[in-house]
């Protein structure tokens, strides 16, 4: 096996009750997770992905990772040393990811007994590495169609979000249907053009009361919320906090 490919750290489990968020938080390598059961919402500096049983996410290192647990969920991750910039993809669909899970079965097995800072037995090592090739299958080094146009809808939302900018007006613009960039955004990021927008009018809003003193009727305003009560609900439903508690401690 090459120096730099990737070699084991650890492996876990990790399981957590409705409410119980994971808040956003990074490694110094590689995490490798298959989620067994619940259907959550996870972001990957600042991409939003909807998880469902089977869905496979990678992390990069140092990469910020939440996980908002709107049902109880668990998974089984990996903690892998390989380089930075090595060519894994963040989101594998459930029905897509059968093999990778099974491999990551097949490698908590194998080093269940495994003592701490023990290197594992050859069979981990050859499971790590079909590991590796597997998920090099779904990089894609050059941007498909899917990509372009889920980054050309992303850049719609950020620059019209104020304008309560419609799912149906941005597939419009790009020249496609729908049901079309509702797919092209399952495959690219495991979740829905309604929930990216919806994150990054959000976001934009959590920005805005962090840092400004614009009162919360102008920050929904200006994120392209109806009111303010509008703007307190998606809080209250996707972080669990009023808007007065991103204020504090300013």
């Amino acid at each position: 096996m090459p120096a730099s490919a990737p070699t084991f750290v650890s492996l876990g489990h990790y399981s957590a009750p409705k409410g119980r968020d994971a808040p956003p938080h990074r490694h110094a390598v590689w995490k490798v997770a298959v989620y067994l059961r619940g259907n959550i919402r996870t972001t990957v500096d600042g991409v939003e992905h909807q998880i469902r049983p089977g869905a496979v996410l990678v992390v990069p290192p140092q990469g910020a990772h939440a996980e908002y647990a709107t049902t109880g969920y668990a998974n089984r991750f990996l903690l892998v040393n390989a380089p930075d910039r090595w060519p894994w993809p963040t989101y594998i669909a459930p029905d897509s990811a059968t093999a990778l899970a099974r491999v990551l079965a097949d490698l908590a097995d194998e080093t269940a007994t495994l003592p701490w800072g023990e290197p594992p037995g050859e069979l981990a090592d050859v499971l790590l590495r079909e590991l590796d090739i597997r998920l090099r299958r779904f990089a894609d080094p050059l941007p498909s169609k899917a990509s372009a146009i889920v980054t050309a809808a992303e850049r719609i939302m950020a620059d019209r979000h104020q304008q309560r900018v419609t799912v149906a007006a941005v597939a419009a613009e790009l020249g496609v249907s729908v049901s079309t960039l509702r797919a092209h955004f399952e495959r690219v990021l495991g979740s829905s053009p309604q929930s990216r927008l919806r994150a990054i009018r959000l976001e934009h809003a959590i920005t805005l009361l962090r840092t400004s003193d614009l009162t919360v009727e102008s920050v929904a305003a200006r994120s392209g919320y109806y009111s303010a009560a509008h703007l307190a609900r998606q809080l209250r439903e996707d972080r669990g906090r009023p808007p007065t508690a991103f204020r504090a401690g300013r």
